[in-house]
């Protein structure tokens, strides 16, 4: 057999009427062999049989699957963990089982990290509503030895691209419901090059109802990445005021009016910022999952230690 050099990590909650679509789009690729992993999120509806009727059509093709169904309900971010930690190829291609991998995106992907000698690509996206997609175009290549930055000025939010497997070792942060800031932002911060693509990775399908279309839970995913991020990993200034900028202008919009959000987007804009609006973003994040009842990510607890065991054994044989 060949060997795995591409993984797709592809997570699912109730996209039954996709899946197919998203398998043929893979089968389509002529990148080699490749590996898919399908995170099954407890759907409820029959995206399982769809994954397991597309496990079989990709092993009839020669690539090598993995399908895996959580026993609850935990979000996106979870369930794209749980597809890393699963994957096998040198490198990672994150999409969404309601979207498509565009004509010849993954040849193109790893051809452009060669040739630039770079350890994370980012793709464009085409969006579409009707069943056929929108015609794809060339590709307009351009490196950056400062991902992070490339990152952020460039506003690439959404799972459309690849990387090498041990720059998504982190993965999301689980304590966000949605993975498509906090994983990019981490890959990004660890990558030593940068690829920006101009043609789509994806073919981007547009549900009503998804995610995507919440805009208060996408509002406070932003946020609470963001916020995590920047109070964990020292970040340059430049990149810090950027994010902050765009937090407090999404919290305005969103209808967070308070004069502190309007004045530290001010400020940021001037590009200056205090310290402490770091936690700020966090509070806002906080308040928000409050007041708006919104998802958070449901990390599943470490297995207890040896340590950890003996000691409970010991309290439960405790005399009161």
């Amino acid at each position: 057999m060949p060997p795995i050099r591409l993984t797709y990590v592809v997570t699912v909650f109730n996209k039954s009427p996709w899946i197919g679509d998203l398998a043929d789009s893979i089968l389509a690729q002529d990148a080699g062999r490749a590996q898919i992993v399908f995170v099954d999120d407890c759907s409820t509806d029959e995206s399982w049989a769809q994954v397991r009727i597309a496990c079989a059509r990709l092993e009839g093709a020669g690539h090598a699957t993995r399908s895996i169904r959580l026993a609850e309900n935990c979000g996106p971010s979870v369930a794209t963990n749980v597809g890393i930690r699963n994957a096998l190829g040198e490198w990672i291609f994150f999409i969404d089982s309601d979207d498509m991998v565009a004509p010849g995106a993954a040849k193109m992907m790893l051809g452009a990290a060669e040739a630039c000698d770079a350890d994370f690509v980012y793709g464009g996206k085409a969006a579409f509503r009707a069943t056929r997609p929108p015609p794809t175009k060339g590709a307009k290549i351009t490196a950056h030895d400062d991902a992070l930055w490339a990152f952020v000025s460039s506003r690439l939010v959404c799972p459309r691209f690849i990387c090498k497997r041990e720059l998504a070792a982190d993965g999301c942060d689980e304590r966000v419901f949605v993975q498509d800031v906090s994983l990019p932002l981490r890959i990004a911060h660890k990558s030593r090059r940068m690829v920006h693509l101009t043609a789509p990775a994806i073919l981007q399908r547009q549900v009503d109802g998804s995610v995507s279309a919440n805009d208060r839970q996408l509002v406070a995913d932003f946020v609470g990445a963001v916020g995590h991020f920047l109070n964990e990993r020292p970040t340059a200034q430049r990149i810090r005021l950027r994010l902050l900028r765009r937090c407090f202008r999404k919290l305005i919009k969103s209808g967070r009016r308070s004069w502190k959000n309007r004045a530290l987007w001010a400020l940021s804009s001037l590009k200056w910022a205090p310290a402490k609006a770091d936690q700020h973003v966090l509070r806002e994040f906080q308040a928000m999952l409050t007041q708006h009842r919104l998802r958070i990510g449901q990390p599943k607890p470490a297995p207890a230690t040896q340590e950890e065991r003996m000691l409970e054994n010991l309290e439960s044989l405790a005399v009161p």
